[in-house]
């Protein structure tokens, strides 16, 4: 593929913070947008292969991604641009507040509180999104739990 580099550059502004903010078109996620012929790529991918060199496929077994350090999305400056994926992008986005960690492993529930949802869950009582915000665990797991995919050996008491 073949980057103007000249075109490219005319389409972000140097801020003092040391980004290089993107003024052209934008995804619908607010992530900058450049195109090559009919091809449209992030301004990210487009600058760290311009400035730093090629994309692999794969970081760490996983679909490549590049994460911006100063955690401006809409930054095209390769001194603040890093290879990652969705997982270390994710543990980034924890690591610098944007994201509260929702992860299962954080989240310890005992045989006890399994025996509670399944009884507010059979009550009807309460919808799974009250359970779930209660536990701190999400919707689709409380659904898990109550079709016997997670927790199966814990019943309610007769």
């Amino acid at each position: 593929m073949e980057i103007d580099k000249e075109k490219f550059e005319s389409k972000f502004k140097r801020l003092p913070s040391g980004c290089w903010e993107w003024m052209d078109s934008r995804n619908r996620k607010g992530y900058g947008i450049f195109c090559i012929g009919r091809k449209t790529y992030k301004a990210s991918r487009i600058s760290y292969e311009l400035y730093i060199g090629l994309i692999p496929k794969f970081f760490m077994d996983k679909p490549t991604q590049i994460n911006h350090s100063c955690n401006n999305k809409w930054c095209v400056n390769p001194d603040h641009l890093h290879l990652g994926n969705h997982s270390t992008n994710m543990q980034e986005a924890v690591r610098d507040g944007l994201m509260k960690c929702k992860s299962k492993a954080k989240v310890k529930l005992s045989a006890q509180d399994v025996v509670e949802i399944k009884r507010l869950s059979q009550s009807k009582i309460y919808s799974r999104h009250m359970i779930a915000k209660k536990y701190h665990i999400s919707t689709h797991y409380i659904g898990m739990i109550m079709r016997g995919k997670r927790w199966s050996h814990i019943n309610l008491p007769e």
